[in-house]
């Protein structure tokens, strides 16, 4: 009787193991692109929010500094305000929380001339302006004199004026609080008016909100809100006290 040949056993891999194979291996891929995509948009989200938190850093510690060296005279009762030339001014027009414009007489001015004698006292000023091509977002001025006016002079000057510069734009909030002595926050401040004559704030509260990167890994999430306190550490100086207490030590070294 005549064997029948047996039948050779296939070595390849069936239809139904390649498509398992090829399932499985589309999962895996999936899940490592999946995964490299979330801690590559995390990794910009924490790079977007490094950047953020330096750049606002940066603009409170130059308004902090200005701050910290107010500076003010306090004027004789038979002396006009308007004609003292030592001032705190700060003015809230409701562009943002607080106020968005100050001009005062701070001692940490740095004149940038070398002719001549150079004084560490000068006027600073800061005033938020809209951008021309984006009205939601704000521009920040800084103007500084070595010079005192002669008059009070409550003038903010802009970008074009001498001795301004642009501290920062792409702003989307700024604004100033000041505490008075009775421990209440304000939003304004006129050292030439009566309530807060030849007086300065014992504090301040600086906030600023910078304009989220469109290259931000989430551009379109809310932006966050950076504060700064600072004292102002300088009292106002009475100059008849100062010129009386002068007088008193010469004489007694006589």
């Amino acid at each position: 009787m005549a064997r029948r040949p047996q039948r050779k056993q296939s070595s390849g891999f069936t239809l139904i193991e390649v498509l398992a194979a090829t399932v499985l291996t589309s999962i895996v891929i999936g899940v490592a692109v999946s995964l490299y995509i979330n801690l590559s948009n995390a990794a910009s989200a924490a790079t977007a929010r490094t950047r953020e938190a330096r750049n606002a850093t940066v603009i409170l510690d130059r308004v902090a500094r200005d701050l910290e060296g107010a500076f003010l005279l306090d004027k004789p009762d038979d002396v006009d305000p308007l004609e003292h030339p030592w001032f705190f001014v700060a003015e809230s027009r409701g562009l943002t929380d607080g106020a968005d414009r100050m001009k005062f007489v701070t001692r940490n001015h740095r004149s940038l001339s070398t002719d001549g004698h150079t004084s560490e006292v000068g006027v600073v000023s800061y005033a938020l302006y809209s951008e021309d091509d984006a009205p939601d977002e704000f521009a920040l001025v800084r103007a500084n004199s070595s010079r005192l006016p002669e008059t009070f002079d409550r003038t903010i000057p802009t970008l074009e004026d001498e001795g301004a510069i642009l501290v920062a734009d792409g702003i989307e909030a700024f604004g100033v609080r000041f505490l008075n002595a009775n421990g209440m926050w304000v939003d304004e401040w006129d050292s030439s008016q009566i309530e807060e004559s030849s007086t300065l704030p014992e504090a301040a509260e600086i906030r600023i909100t910078l304009v989220r990167d469109s290259t931000s890994a989430t551009p379109n999430s809310s932006p966050e809100t950076f504060s700064r306190r600072v004292i102002l550490p300088i009292r106002p100086v009475s100059i008849d006290m100062a010129v009386a207490q002068a007088t008193a030590i010469a004489a007694a070294a006589t």
